[in-house]
């Protein structure tokens, strides 16, 4: 099936589902009321009061301008530099829009920090000039940890150069926050608000996402009319491209193909991430689940299992030629497939809005609520448990490693293993058909670590045949980690954890970023573990470099 934007549906085996759920949803008005905000179309709770992305462009047209007169005053005093601190939805798109439009000329670089580990604070600190840098600041409650903690450290280095820290930061949060209380305290450059109805994950266009984007330079009007074109096609029953995807992940579902592989045209690449958290986070709950495989290594299309359904983002104007044949082969091999035509980077904004609707149709396909997250706070809570111990003993409980592999400290659930080698040759032989294979790394996001789990990822997937995906904490604590504590008991997590090359401090607080980095993969590591889950941990104890070539040669000889 092809449709009048260019987009095509090959789904293989899927097709009679895809057929019956349109058929179905036309009956059922689906469509109509989602936007009439008709909460038993999902589980019937509160789904209606989390619906204000729906009209969040027209809603948003009149900030504009507000957004414009901010980025002007910031060229004029000479800010070079934009720095977006956030986590999850309120860094996530920030971070797709400075990948995709890159540095716009007269406009401060947007660069983005959702970390908490010392070394990747550090680079970035040292990476910026931080009297010709911007602090924006984002949060929707203004109380989550890793945005807090960033903006006290930053607001201090700034603070050790001028008395005028305030005039260097912005805010974007919910009325009434936390946050907003400190600005108006700290004399804040200025406090852009959210939408309480959005939520953070539905939030790339509302000023969580527009303002990074104006601050960086983008024409917000050009690229809002796009999106609300797609918005206004939303609202139609035929060819409504967010109900034909989510349709399409529908019928896969339905059919067991629950890993939804990202194939994306390489100047849009980031916009992977920003749709592993819409979706995981959003249908990973009540035992099922979608799992998005982003930037995963490729194979020959005979090598997949029959869990896939491949989406591929191509940009139109400038195509990639070898995707293109390996979605033509994928399809050949009986894969299902979905090509999403995107006309250009302008069309990245309609790009968001076509996946948060598609998200809205899987939910009520799956009968659940695509805009709560009930597990994300399970970890949170065992770091907080873990902080206060370190504050009152300056260290914290942590679980016994079994053993040794080199120098890889192993940790394992698994009784019987009475030595590291065993428990990780036990650990990689839980691997079955239909599992996912997940890097869970609090290390550095360095192009070298990311070549080595790469290489990683590669090895198990062809060896094992599954699916797997890579994750950098904390950020994926409020991404993939609602579907591995809440979805399918189908995910298998190899945690990576390494000591800093430097302790940095946080500014009031005992813990640095290292130890709270620590109790985060601790707290995300007990979670797995009470939750049933197959998990193993390594800990790097000769640092990150070493680390990680000793972990790649031993599953190199395990494979």
């Amino acid at each position: 099936m092809e449709t009048g934007r260019g987009d095509r549906y090959e789904l293989a085996g899927c097709d009679g589902d895809f057929q019956r759920i349109l058929q179905e949803w036309k009956i059922a008005n689906g469509t109509e009321r989602i936007w009439s905000r008709d909460a038993a179309l999902w589980s019937g709770s509160d789904e209606a009061k989390w619906l204000g992305w729906l009209d969040a462009i027209e809603a948003h047209r009149g900030g504009v301008s507000q957004i414009t007169s901010c980025a002007d005053e910031i060229r004029a005093d000479g800010f070079t530099d934009c720095l977006l601190l956030g986590m999850g939805g309120s860094s996530l798109c920030p971070e797709v829009v400075s990948e995709t439009f890159g540095h716009q000329p007269g406009s401060p670089r947007l660069h983005v920090l959702d970390s908490t580990v010392p070394d990747q604070v550090s680079r970035v600190r040292q990476s910026l000039d931080l009297q010709k840098t911007l602090l924006a600041v984002a949060s929707k409650s203004g109380s989550t940890v890793e945005p807090n903690v960033l903006l006290d450290y930053f607001c201090d280095q700034v603070g050790q150069e001028t008395d005028e820290v305030g005039r260097q930061v912005v805010a974007v949060t919910d009325p009434g926050s936390s946050l907003e209380d400190r600005a108006t305290d700290e004399k804040y450059r200025a406090v852009f608000h959210g939408v309480p109805e959005i939520g953070g994950r539905f939030s790339a266009l509302s000023n969580f996402g527009l303002l990074p984007a104006g601050l960086a330079g983008l024409d917000l009007t050009s690229y809002l009319d796009r999106a609300e074109a797609l918005a206004d096609a939303c609202r139609t029953e035929d060819e409504n491209p967010g109900l034909l995807l989510g349709a399409a992940m529908g019928a896969a579902q339905a059919n067991g193909r629950d890993k939804l592989t990202l194939v994306v045209s390489p100047k849009l690449w980031d916009i992977g991430a920003w749709i592993e958290q819409l979706v995981a986070e959003s249908t990973g709950k009540g035992g099922v689940g979608i799992c998005p495989v982003d930037q995963e290594p490729d194979r020959n299309a005979s090598g997949y299992g029959n869990d896939r359904l491949f989406a591929y983002i191509r940009l139109e104007s400038e195509p990639d030629e070898s995707q293109d044949r390996r979605i033509t082969a994928l399809s050949s091999e009986g894969h299902p497939t979905v090509v999403l035509n995107v006309l250009d980077e302008m069309h990245l904004g309609a790009e968001f809005y076509r996946w948060e609707f598609a998200t809205a149709v899987i939910g009520s396909l799956m009968e659940i609520n695509p805009f709560d997250q009930p597990n994300v706070q399970e970890s949170k809570d065992i770091t907080t448990r873990l902080l206060a111990e370190y504050e009152q003993d300056g260290t914290f409980s942590e679980p016994d490693p079994v053993g040794k592999v080199g120098s890889l400290s192993v940790t394992s659930g698994e009784k019987e293993a009475t030595s590291g080698e065993e428990a990780l040759t036990a650990f990689l032989s839980t691997l079955q058909t239909g599992d996912y294979f997940t890097l869970l790394s609090y290390t550095d996001r360095t192009e070298e670590t990311q070549r080595i789990y790469q290489n990683i990822r590669e090895t198990v997937g062809r060896s094992k045949g599954v699916a797997t995906t890579l994750g950098y904490g904390p950020r994926f604590l409020h991404s993939t980690g609602q579907l591995h504590k809440g979805g399918p008991n189908t995910g298998v997590f190899l945690q990576v954890t390494t000591k800093p090359n430097e302790e940095v401090a946080i500014p009031g607080k005992s813990a640095t970023f290292g130890v709270l980095s620590r109790a985060q993969a601790a707290g995300d590591y007990e979670a797995l573990v009470e939750r049933g889950r197959r998990i193993l941990r390594v800990d790097m104890q000769e640092g990150l470099g070493t680390g990680l070539a000793e972990l790649e040669r031993a599953l190199l000889d395990l494979l």
